[in-house]
């Protein structure tokens, strides 16, 4: 929290879900918090590979990884399906990588993929939608 409070991103959240803003971030590693009656979040400390979880259980997914240049193995197409079984149908990753590359294997995946322009400082991000249910790789 002691780093939050330095970057100080409190002063561009609206003050009315600054109380939200400051909910997730307080949550501690391995509990589950019910932020609002409709979002529920669990911070899990484990590496994606580590990772076990139901699939056909999510929503949505920010991936909001490191670039593929600085952490390479997040970004690997293994890594990728398993984020997308994990996702619900209709389910929905958002990044802010778009690299061609990593466009092209979440389109082999079987995401549909849109490229919304980005937030300040981002040319474009990416929303991946899981529609393929007859994914050859799932």
């Amino acid at each position: 929290m002691d780093l939050i409070k330095q970057m100080n991103y409190e002063k561009f959240i609206d003050p009315k879900i600054r109380y939200f803003w400051q909910n997730i971030h307080e949550v501690s590693w391995e509990n589950k918090v019910q932020i609002s009656s409709f979002f529920a979040l669990t911070k899990l400390q484990i590496s994606l590979e580590n990772l076990v979880l139901p699939a056909n259980n999510f929503d949505l997914i920010y991936y909001d990884a490191f670039a593929p240049s600085k952490q390479s193995e997040i970004w690997q197409p293994e890594n990728l399906q398993k984020v997308y079984d994990l996702l619900k149908p209709n389910g929905i990753l958002v990044t802010y990588c778009a690299k061609g590359q990593f466009k092209r294997d979440l389109i082999k995946i079987g995401f549909e993929i849109e490229s919304p322009k980005g937030s300040i400082g981002k040319q474009e991000m990416v929303r991946a939608t899981k529609k393929n249910l007859g994914n050859k790789n799932a």
